[in-house]
């Protein structure tokens, strides 16, 4: 049940609950704070517990407007999004079944009045979740979603996508341009920014020239999971169509170990994962297919970390050695910058054994 209190008078209420079947106690909730959500502002990052059960939130609508409620919950399950509007624009009740939609993730809507909605986020399911919540105008439209090891193609003159990373391991977003030149970066909110854009809470940006693969990497060994937001953009502005890739590998290996894979032309990144001890000095074998490199990225801070490619520690096409300033997880990304068909052979050792 929801009443909009820009109407409705203030005072005391009183909700009732009907047991209309089974054995269990029920959980009542009151929720009035006065929370604002801004159309293109910052997202709001918030969290339910299990035993939470609500959060109400208002938002100024236009008429005619088409809007896009970037609804992006993490964790647990249950989560939803109802919407509500006063058609009257008087003293207003209704139970959720009046919703003007209820869904689980993003979506879009063109008000059909001005005024003030009541966005709800519901709890169904007595679980604990995360939740990014914002609403950007139709400049804004829902990022691509990308799962492990898909790809995306986006025209020109940019790209947006979504993903969700949920294993301790390396993870990587990657835009290699067919043509000109095109920039990667990776925020962690979905909206408060201008069109283009959209995005806010930069975390990391690779901006190499034309020819090569883009890319931004993160460490979930120790950064935390939720819902991370890709940008590309076509720097050059000329011909051409990008392949954008996220994906998620996990290979630990310590000493020597190795691992031979292939792609296929439309690749354009993988990733794994190898434990390196702190002062040793490794060979890092690559047998590439001409056109692909190895980059390896180092965390050395242990704390959360995503970067771009520029961070890189080790950037080559052929065997090398690198000496591990910490012992930890490093992350290894194979890109393909020539759009090749073709294998590599990886592996990694004590130099000298």
């Amino acid at each position: 049940m929801i009443g909009d209190f820009n109407h409705d008078p203030t005072g005391t209420y009183y909700p009732k609950v009907a047991h209309f079947a089974g054995t269990q106690s029920a959980t009542v909730q009151w929720d009035d704070d006065p929370d604002l959500i801004n159309v293109n502002g910052t997202a709001v990052s918030q969290s339910l517990a299990s035993s939470d059960l609500i959060r109400v939130f208002d938002v100024s609508l236009s008429a005619g407007t088409t809007y896009t409620f970037d609804f992006f919950p993490q964790g647990g399950s249950g989560a939803h999004m109802p919407l509500f509007r006063n058609t009257g624009g008087g003293v207003y009740w209704v139970g959720r079944a009046a919703a003007q939609f209820d869904v689980t993730g993003p979506t879009t809507f063109v008000a059909p009045t001005s005024g003030y909605y009541g966005v709800v986020v519901t709890n169904d399911a007595a679980t604990s979740f995360t939740y990014a919540l914002g609403i950007t105008s139709s400049a804004c439209g829902i990022p691509t979603a990308l799962g492990p090891g898909r790809r995306s193609t986006s025209p020109r003159p940019r790209g947006t996508w979504r993903s969700t990373p949920s294993r301790t391991s390396g993870w990587v977003s990657a835009v290699r341009p067919n043509a000109g030149d095109w920039d990667v970066q990776t925020y962690g909110l979905p909206s408060g920014a201008a069109a283009p854009v959209c995005f806010s809470t930069l975390l990391a940006n690779s901006a190499l020239g034309g020819g090569v693969v883009d890319i931004t990497i993160g460490d979930f060994n120790t950064t935390p999971f939720g819902w991370y937001f890709g940008y590309s953009d076509h720097v050059q502005r000329r011909g051409g169509l990008p392949g954008a890739v996220h994906g998620h590998e996990r290979r630990r290996g310590r000493e020597r170990r190795s691992l031979s894979r292939s792609m296929v032309a439309t690749d354009v990144a993988q990733t794994f994962d190898v434990f390196l001890q702190g002062g040793r000095t490794y060979a890092l074998t690559f047998v590439p297919t001409a056109g692909m490199s190895m980059l390896m990225f180092a965390n050395t801070g242990g704390g959360s970390y995503i970067a771009g490619r520029g961070a890189a520690v080790v950037s080559s096409n052929t065997s090398t050695t690198y000496t591990a300033p910490v012992s930890g997880w490093y992350g290894i990304a194979i890109v393909n910058d020539g759009a090749v068909a073709g294998s590599y052979h990886s592996a990694w050792g004590t130099a000298g054994w």
